[in-house]
């Protein structure tokens, strides 16, 4: 770990107004080495590029809730994001530690575990890229620098009547997801790179892109509430079916954008990803998410198209929004 933890928690607690009880402290859990990685990654990510965005400091930390849910707020001139350990655990168990779908399906296997490198299995490239893209959504808001700030904007869906439309926030997370996007597929693009030249193909790059397309999905899906009746303005966030749609489509466009030299195939590569993430739900026995999104778009998909372009259109209207401020900040390697 790079950091003193003793000294964060009392810098989180003494100056920044963080509760004690809110901080996980994380170095005796039982999955204390995953928690140690990503902090780390968050962190330094935090620390050494985003002076330009105006918001250190910044610091990342842990709240021992079980739920799905992350955060980000400004709290006495610090800039906090904050992620439940249920975030982290539920995403590593779900797309790596019971996914036995790289062993089960002979397919994926042959298709997918030729991209192993060291201990980076496909199913810890895919945990990864949706834990990443959590924490890229979370600073994009930091980044963002709006009011809501002040009074945190939470990233659980909550459900009911009384939850209040927001179009301003719709827009906010709809620039946020594609922040966050943009830099997972530059994460792919540079870990392909570490493949022998000859294994730097077209396929390789495909296979990692449809990776974690599909670990998105199934974030979007299984832990943000993908399965709830859908929905335009309402709610302060778009709906996870809507996300899925530009996410992914833009996602794979930065790949074909950024590859041109490589006649990248972004229909094949959403094919690959329907299939992947379709094989993995049936190898593990779960719902298949696919027939589902199938569905839903099927019946919907002028009214998701419409929805998403007015996103489009009036997100260029923003000037604080990341998409018209920053284009070209570079990632740091991914952990």
């Amino acid at each position: 770990m790079n950091l003193d933890f003793d000294s964060v928690m009392q810098e989180l607690t003494d100056k920044a107004g963080v509760p004690y009880g809110d901080i996980f402290d994380f170095r005796a859990a039982e999955k204390s080495p995953i928690f140690e990685r990503f902090y780390d990654f968050c962190q330094t990510n935090l620390t050494g590029h985003t002076t330009e965005a105006d918001i250190q400091p910044a610091r990342f930390y842990y709240n021992p809730d079980q739920r799905v849910n992350a955060c980000a707020y400004e709290r006495n001139g610090y800039f906090l994001i904050e992620f439940y350990v249920g975030l982290l655990i539920k995403l590593y168990d779900y797309l790596y530690n019971y996914n036995d779908g790289f062993d089960a399906d002979q397919i994926l296997h042959q298709k997918y575990m030729p991209l192993t490198l060291e201990d980076i299995t496909p199913g810890v490239l895919m945990y990864q890229a949706a834990t990443q893209f959590a924490f890229y959504h979370e600073r994009a808001h930091l980044i963002q620098r709006s009011p809501e700030l002040a009074q945190v904007i939470n990233e659980e869906y909550v459900q009911g009547p009384n939850v209040a439309y927001d179009f301003n926030q719709h827009l906010r997370e709809f620039d946020a997801d594609i922040d966050a996007a943009q830099f997972i597929c530059w994460h792919m693009i540079e870990y392909a790179k570490k493949f022998p030249p000859e294994k730097q193909t077209i396929q390789t790059i495909s296979s990692l892109m449809a990776l974690a397309a599909s670990a998105i999905f199934t974030f979007f899906v299984y832990l943000e509430g993908g399965n709830t009746p859908v929905y335009y303005d309402e709610k302060s966030h778009p709906h996870p079916l809507i996300r899925i749609t530009y996410v992914i489509d833009f996602f794979i466009s930065v790949a074909g954008h950024n590859l041109p030299d490589m006649e990248f195939d972004t229909r094949s590569v959403l094919q690959e990803t329907f299939d992947l993430t379709e094989r993995i739900a049936l190898a593990n026995k779960r719902p298949n998410p696919i027939e589902r999104y199938a569905d839903v778009y099927r019946a919907e998909h002028h009214r998701i198209s419409a929805y998403i372009q007015l996103l489009i259109k009036e997100s260029a209207k923003v000037p604080n929004l990341i998409k018209n401020r920053f284009n070209d900040e570079e990632p740091n390697n991914p952990g």
